[in-house]
């Protein structure tokens, strides 16, 4: 039997063992990079022949391979376990760490992992990768080069090399999640512009069909349009079976596309052979199975002309956000179907006129009233002029959009209306399909899509057309993701780079003493906190964002302690200011949520200490009042305009002060804040004088209040 002193990690090389895997998690890009330098790591750590990473598969609930050292690699990467099957899926049920010495004698080991490398496992030691609510995949090592089995100490060892390697798959699931939202709206922007430009329609559903397809990975999608005689008509459609399904018929009101066009609500069936509503008679006629889809209705100001179809999608972790993405698509083929559809309409008015002109000219007077009266019903603003620069048509949306007033203007010369941001718009000259954007000030700050064209017969030139499109919203959407994913890139910086510093500086000079390492390990630990946080907020925010309420983990603790440590922790981040606790209780037993208050103390006095000066007071306040407690943050800072007061806890709310200061902020902080405390069934109010400070009070219940309260 080995001794104590015989360990492969002694307590006494942990720090060092810690150091670098922080350095590895430092320079990591990715998963699969990281995975191969974490197996190596493990290996040499342990003295272990061989190491591998498993993560969960969010999509199939699988367990997954990503590396392997000891083994071949070409035989383990990417191997599959289902959920709960051998060590590492035991250890993903139970949120356990286990060290088996003998792996054939244990009944969770899975053998089917051996025959498929060759590989023959003695001993293993496995760690879930456990954050509160969610598993995601563990660290396995096995086979001491000694022969020998681990030691208890090696797999408590293991389990605090799990819990870093969990912060590093968090940061990088939420950078992936950040970038497939930043993929999508950058889709669903191309598309709006590809509506506005292209105008084969053949060709324009093909574009949104497949882009609706790859954001759901699905494996096909089609488009179901509805006719006068009650027929359903698959009218397009792209995949492997996209030849035999165009045409297809159905009855009104049949299968599941039917149904979401006879209701008007989208329909979503993970499983399709046992829904009542599916109709296999699809199927039957082009080949295809099917087994799952998604369908969302096609809505016009007609009302709901058909549906469009996603097929045998992945398992969906979302079903309201796929959902909202797809009527998104659907919105936009819509748009192109209506377009399309007054394009022939006006194509049809433009030869009745044409005809009608030839009988008499009060038919085309008509003509040109109806006409008149389709291009005043478009959302895009439309002005029409001859070639001596007199408007022949200005549209309703144009009037809204440059505030021209109810007096009629054809007839006028453009130049004599005084009006300098319609002079900007109709001097734009003839643009390319995709149009050109320019700013407007009058009558507020705009940003316009611009398409302008001369009108021309055949007899040459005869004026010029401009069609004009709000895309404001668009550009604040695009600014605010550009802002925000800079914020958040700056601050998981900061602490990362404060980390490496002080772990370099560990490394490198010998002659720091046992004091100085005390206090670069405890800032080291108070960065590491403050990267958690962080990651602790952008998790709320997307299940609000989602629509899901906060989890609240009920607990009793000190609230007292808690005061104090957040206090002493931000001492460290700002000694220039001066930061003072009123507790009017030595201690105060609650029952909530212990992180998340934490998250809502930090987040006030982060604030307070961000919009006051250096060497200010700011006063943390804690008081019982009743069946509640009292939480107070006093600041001396430079206040909050009353004006201002009520966007102050909504999402992305900047203050002006803050602005002109140049004081970096998300606008997510309060938000956040607000929506923590009341999911205590709490509330947060501020009292606030420009120029003197501000006061923000935190009242929740001391205990959880159940339904009936």
């Amino acid at each position: 039997m080995r001794g104590e002193t015989d360990t492969t990690v002694a307590k006494a090389d942990w720090f060092d063992a810690l150091r670098e895997l922080n350095s590895l998690i430092a320079h990591a890009h990715d998963v699969e990079s990281f995975a191969i330098a974490l197996a190596d790591y493990l290996c040499r750590t342990f003295d272990a022949t061989a190491a591998s990473l498993v993560l969960v598969d969010p999509r199939t609930d699988e367990l997954v391979f990503h590396t392997a050292r000891g083994v071949p690699s070409t035989c383990l990467n990417q191997l599959r376990l289902n959920r709960g099957e051998g060590v590492a899926g035991w250890v993903c049920e139970h949120h356990q760490t286990v060290n088996i010495p003998d792996a054939r004698q244990d009944p969770r080991f899975c053998t089917r992992v051996d025959q498929n490398t060759g590989f023959f496992t003695r001993s293993l030691m496995c760690a879930p990768l456990y954050r509160p609510d969610l598993v995601e995949g563990a660290v396995e090592v096995l086979n001491r080069a000694d022969g020998e089995p681990f030691s208890a100490e090696q797999a408590a060892f293991l389990a605090m090399i799990a819990e870093q390697v969990q912060l590093l798959v968090t940061t990088v699931s939420l950078i992936a999640g950040l970038q497939r939202r930043n993929s999508e709206l950058t889709t669903l922007i191309q598309i709006d512009r590809a509506v506005n430009a292209v105008h084969d329609l053949d060709a324009l559903l093909g574009t949104i069909l497949a882009a609706a397809a790859d954001v759901a990975q699905a494996a096909g999608s089609s488009m179901v349009l509805a006719d006068d005689r009650g027929e359903l008509t698959f009218f397009h459609a792209v995949g492997p079976a996209k030849a035999q399904l165009v045409g297809v018929k159905i009855d009104r009101g049949r299968g599941v596309v039917g149904h979401c066009i006879a209701t008007g609500q989208p329909v979503y069936v993970p499983n399709a052979y046992e829904d009542t509503r599916f109709l296999p008679d699809v199927d039957a006629q082009t080949g295809f199975r099917t087994t799952s889809l998604l369908a969302v209705p096609l809505v016009t100001e007609a009302g709901t002309i058909g549906a469009l179809e996603v097929v045998n999608l992945p398992e969906v972790d979302d079903a309201d956000e796929l959902v909202g993405l797809m009527e998104a698509f659907a919105s936009q083929a819509a748009v192109a179907l209506e377009r399309a559809q007054m394009s022939r309409q006006l194509e049809a008015r433009v030869e009745s006129a044409t005809h009608a002109l030839r009988e008499t000219n009060i038919s085309l007077s008509n003509e040109s009233a109806k006409l008149t009266a389709m291009i005043n019903q478009m959302a895009d603003a439309v002005i029409m002029m001859d070639l001596d620069g007199r408007l022949l048509l200005v549209n309703d949306a144009a009037r809204r959009l440059f505030a021209l007033g109810p007096e009629p203007l054809e007839g006028q010369l453009a130049l004599a209306v005084e009006n300098v941001s319609l002079a900007v718009a109709l001097a734009v000259p003839d643009t390319p399909p995709e149009g050109v954007e320019i700013a407007i000030d009058h009558p507020e700050p705009r940003i316009v899509r611009v398409h302008a064209e001369t009108v021309i017969s055949e007899n040459g030139p005869i004026g010029k057309a401009v069609v004009c499109t709000d895309i404001t919203e668009l550009k604040e959407l695009a600014t605010i993701r550009t802002e925000l994913i800079s914020f958040v890139s700056h601050e998981l910086r900061t602490p990362l780079t404060s980390i490496k510093g002080f772990v370099s500086a560990l490394l490198s000079d010998a002659r720091l003493q046992e004091a100085d390492h005390r206090t670069f390990v405890k800032i080291i630990d108070h960065e590491c906190d403050r990267l958690r946080r962080m990651v602790s907020d952008l998790l709320c925010m997307t299940r609000l964002d989602s629509g899901r309420a906060l989890d609240v983990c009920w607990q009793q603790f000190d609230l007292v302690g808690l005061v104090e440590h957040v206090v002493e922790a931000q001492r460290v981040y700002s000694p220039g200011h001066n930061l003072v606790t009123e507790l009017k209780t030595d201690v105060l037993v609650v029952e909530a949520d212990q992180d998340k208050l934490e998250q809502v103390l930090v987040n006030l006095v982060n604030n307070a200490i961000k919009y006051s000066s250096s060497d200010s007071t700011v006063t943390i306040g804690l008081e019982p009042a009743g069946e509640q407690v009292r939480l107070t943050v006093r600041d001396q800072g430079f206040g909050i305009a009353p004006e201002e007061l009520p966007q102050l806890f909504q999402q992305y709310g900047r203050l002006a002060e803050a602005e002109r200061r140049r004081i970096r902020g998300s606008g997510l902080g309060l938000y956040l804040t607000k929506h923590l405390v009341e999911a205590h069934g709490g509330r947060i109010e501020v009292e606030s004088e420009l120029g003197a400070g501000s006061i923000f009070t935190v009242t929740v219940p001391l205990r959880r209040r159940w339904i009936g309260e």
